[in-house]
């Protein structure tokens, strides 16, 4: 809950008989420090808010150590399991197997291989739209029209703009991967962009219930 400076102060002092039983430490923490506040100690105050700060940051720094170990734990999980003969660890309560993921993930191996057709154009300047071409918002940074050249290269390369001009439109002119777009035709033609991008089913870790623990579970039920 919230509240103001006052409200707390008042809740201190009407329930002070009873704070213990009616109010959550947070709240009573709180209570102090607004009276605190309102009598001018503010080193008090101050001192409770750099309490929190480095309460805060010790328990980011034990959430990452926690995420690290069950990370490598699961790890270790997966390279025991994929040791195993039939990819496959049972025990009395648990079992360890490997599953094939639903759904294939796309990988990129070599972006640059990729044309320019299966990418996505994002500008980091505001200005009304009128054309979705990146030719277009080229011409619209630089206040001018721009020309295309015909000679080989990425999009940046084949305008006709100085070096300068170039950095510029680098800065604002953003291209990202259309990865929907590149699943699509992998989906009909796997080769399309073979070695650089390439459609994979990864596997994750999944625990299931062992013989002992499927015994309690229908024991319970």
């Amino acid at each position: 809950m919230n509240f103001t400076l006052k409200e707390l102060v008042e809740y201190k002092s009407q329930a002070e008989s009873r704070l213990n039983e009616d109010a959550s430490d947070d709240v009573q923490e709180l209570a102090l420090v607004a009276e605190a506040l309102l009598k001018g100690k503010v080193d008090q105050a101050a001192r409770f808010k750099a309490g929190l700060e480095r309460h805060i940051e010790d328990a980011k720094k034990s959430l990452e150590g926690l995420e690290l170990m069950l990370e490598r734990t699961e790890s270790l999980m997966r390279e025991a399991v994929l040791l195993a003969p039939d990819l496959r660890l049972e025990g009395e309560t648990y079992t360890f197997r490997m599953q094939k993921n639903s759904r294939a993930s796309l990988v990129i191996q070599d972006e640059s291989q990729i044309p320019d057709s299966y990418r996505r154009v994002s500008v980091s300047v505001a200005f009304p739209f009128v054309e979705s071409e990146a030719q277009f918002w080229a011409g619209a940074i630089l206040k001018r029209p721009v020309e295309m050249s015909s000679q080989e290269g990425d999009f940046f390369s084949r305008l006709s703009v100085s070096e300068e001009e170039r950095e510029k439109l680098r800065q604002a002119i953003v291209f990202s991967l259309d990865r929907r777009a590149i699943e699509g035709v992998l989906k009909e033609s796997p080769e399309k962009f073979a070695p650089n991008a390439v459609l994979e089913r990864g596997s994750h870790l999944r625990v299931d219930a062992g013989k002992k623990k499927q015994r309690l579970l229908a024991e319970v039920s």
